[in-house]
């Protein structure tokens, strides 16, 4: 049935049999969360070996696009960022489940203001009963100390990038940004960050809200849930009029990036209506799974290798 919905549509070429497990997972993780505060996914189809992974469209595009085009954002509008992203993350870690990717590319602006939390292509669900995983994933410059030094960790790594991505708010960049990533780890793992670069540009319950981030030991950081109540995080409750005087400046009119807007740092994103669709669907049941899967094998070995 045709609904003249705009979405977005991450096209994904499936090389090999990994690169499809992957998808599924993140697929799975999407289909099962219910938040306002997390990119709303709505179905996937399989295509010439790619799946087409169709979501919530966002106008307004990543944060990292909008501090590119605009420059770097103001406390209130981190403020109201920072409310959303642990919003999100709350629900998620409820649920027993980690993002293992948060920085300003993987949040998104609706039309509308609302932030809303994307990409969990490298998320996690908790199965074990502490609580903990160790698989070293993620994005250096935004990596907590504890997945570096290859301990086992929690959700409480998300903490982390949630400090590091607030710098890259304030800033433009994350710390060691100009370093080479496998320096940048190094110097995380031996001198993490402990805040902003210029402190005394900013509050002070900004400056405390990042360094409580930014606490070394993961057992005394603070969880999603207790940041919201901090009073930097608290005033950026119901703020979408900020991000829209944003979305909708002047500055921010590229006529030509209209028909690209979504950002998704390693995949292609378009747009498309319900003609574009006629694909297969997949189903989240086992059958479905296996007749793709078998489809994805198949194709993937008659391919020669070069």
């Amino acid at each position: 049935k045709k609904s003249a919905e705009v979405v977005a549509v991450k096209i994904i070429q499936l090389i090999d049999t990994d690169a499809f497990e992957t998808c599924l997972k993140e697929m799975s993780i999407l289909n099962s969360c219910a938040s306002p505060f997390i990119i709303s996914y709505k179905e996937t189809y399989y295509k010439d070996n790619q799946l087409w992974i169709v979501m919530e469209y966002c106008r307004g595009g990543s944060v990292h696009k909008i501090i590119k085009e605009n420059g770097n954002l103001g406390e209130s509008e981190i403020s109201y960022i920072m409310y959303s992203v642990l919003s999100a993350l709350k629900y998620i870690h409820k649920n027993r489940m980690i993002h293992r990717d948060i920085k300003a590319d993987n949040i998104l602006i609706s039309q509308d203001g609302k932030v809303k939390l994307a990409d969990f292509g490298v998320s996690t669900k908790l199965t074990t009963t502490y609580g903990c995983t160790n698989s070293v994933i993620g994005t250096p410059f935004w990596m907590s100390p504890e997945i570096i030094q290859n301990q086992s960790y929690t959700s409480k790594t998300d903490i982390w990038s949630v400090g590091i991505t607030s710098i890259e708010c304030a800033e433009g960049n994350p710390p060691y940004y100009n370093k080479y990533p496998w320096m940048a780890m190094q110097l995380i793992k031996n001198k993490p960050s402990r805040g902003l670069t210029n402190p005394e540009k900013w509050t002070d319950t900004f400056n405390d809200f990042v360094k409580l981030c930014l606490t070394v030991d993961p057992d005394e950081r603070p969880t999603a849930e207790d940041l919201l109540k901090h009073p930097f995080v608290s005033k950026g409750m119901s703020k979408e009029h900020l991000m829209r005087q944003i979305i909708f400046s002047e500055k921010n009119k590229n006529p030509s990036s209209e028909k690209l807007i979504n950002s998704f740092h390693s995949q292609n994103s378009i747009i498309a209506n319900d003609n574009d669709l006629r694909v297969k669907p997949i189903n989240f049941d086992l059958q479905s799974f296996v007749e793709v899967e078998n489809s994805v094998t198949n194709k993937l070995n008659q391919t020669p290798i070069k």
